[in-house]
């Protein structure tokens, strides 16, 4: 499901804007509800969001907001820049044949692909049964998160070795060094990057490169543009970029991927 317009508008120009400046938007929980995405729509349109509370684009960088943000009672779903893992597995196809990830696990297996700050994102869910994805573990610092997409995965008959979840804050996980042969992250190193701690970003690209196996990959979904790209992947370092591919196109606002290896 695509965001409400609230959260596109942020999103789609939060780059474009001082990280301290404001914007009007709708911090009431995610419940991924249609009907209340169409009234938000008809208040935006009929200029009837102008008392929406006043948010800091940095606020996106904050612990606490996602906390607050997603609901226990949510459904997954919510996509932040709306891409898709149809959209995503022309990237990941060759990577995930390379590093044998659609090859099944025994029972019992240790995850050898990680998905850092998963938030409500349907990504983890349909890499692993649409695209046979298997030894996935779908990562997020918000337990009622984690719960609601274990909760669909037991649903759709996704279970661990295939996928899993687990509460962790990607800032500091408790994985061992180069546990992953792949490490997916969409949108969360642009949330960390507006931060009011500068060193944030930093200390999140070294523990996700510290996280990648030899050999391994580390795709970062990002709406950053090519300066800041290349800026940024310093950080990430020993990885190495070898590719960026768009991924989705929203208006003037492109989503890519870059996939860095070590």
């Amino acid at each position: 499901m695509k965001e409400s317009g609230a959260d596109v508008s942020v999103w789609s120009s939060m780059f474009e804007e001082d990280e301290g400046s404001y914007v009007d938007v709708d911090v009431a929980r995610a419940t991924v509800d249609p009907d209340r995405d169409r009234q938000r729509q008809r208040e935006d349109e009929g200029g009837g969001s102008a008392h929406l509370p006043q948010l800091r684009v940095s606020d996106y960088g904050a612990e606490e907001f996602w906390h607050q943000r997603w609901d226990a009672n949510a459904a997954a779903g919510y996509e932040w820049y709306t891409v898709s893992a149809a959209e995503l597995w022309p990237v990941l196809r060759p990577l995930c044949a390379e590093l044998r990830l659609c090859e099944p696990l025994p029972q019992g297996a240790a995850p050898r692909a990680v998905e850092l700050g998963c938030g409500l994102s349907r990504i983890c869910l349909d890499l692993a049964g649409t695209y046979g994805v298997a030894g996935l573990v779908a990562t997020d610092m918000v337990p009622q998160a984690v719960e609601v997409l274990r909760g669909a995965a037991q649903k759709e008959g996704l279970h661990p070795p295939a996928l899993d979840f687990a509460v962790e804050n990607a800032l500091r996980t408790s994985y061992a060094d180069r546990s992953f042969l792949l490490v997916l992250d969409k949108a969360l190193s642009d949330s960390l990057a507006l931060n009011s701690d500068e060193t944030q970003l930093a200390t999140y690209a070294k523990e996700a490169a510290r996280l990648t196996a030899e050999g391994g990959y580390c795709v970062v979904v990002t709406a950053w543009d090519a300066a800041r790209r290349e800026e940024r992947c310093k950080l990430f370092a020993p990885l190495q970029l070898v590719s960026t591919v768009l991924v989705h196109q929203h208006g003037p606002a492109q989503t890519n991927a870059m996939v860095l290896r070590r």
